[in-house]
């Protein structure tokens, strides 16, 4: 059986909010793309934590979890089931 290989893409934004996804992938490469993340995470800036998890969870393939952690030390993860 294959291992199976998830990505892992950290986002700092400001307001001291990070964002955290978590991809599946499809096998060993060189390096991951990690510039679609980046992008939609950066175009959600403004939206509350859960509709920036929300929206990422829904939007970008292969996602299989989305953390969005504040300043505060509060924050929301969703996983696709």
């Amino acid at each position: 059986m294959p291992n199976e290989i998830t990505s892992v893409t950290t986002v700092s934004l400001s307001g001291n909010r990070k964002v955290t996804v978590w991809r599946k992938e499809t096998g060993v490469l060189k390096e991951y793309d990690h510039k679609e993340v980046i992008g939609t995470v950066v175009m959600q800036t403004s939206s509350t934590s859960a509709k920036v998890a929300e929206f990422i969870l829904k939007n970008l393939p292969r996602t299989v979890a989305v953390e969005v952690m504040e300043s505060s030390g509060m924050g929301v993860r969703m996983d696709k089931l």
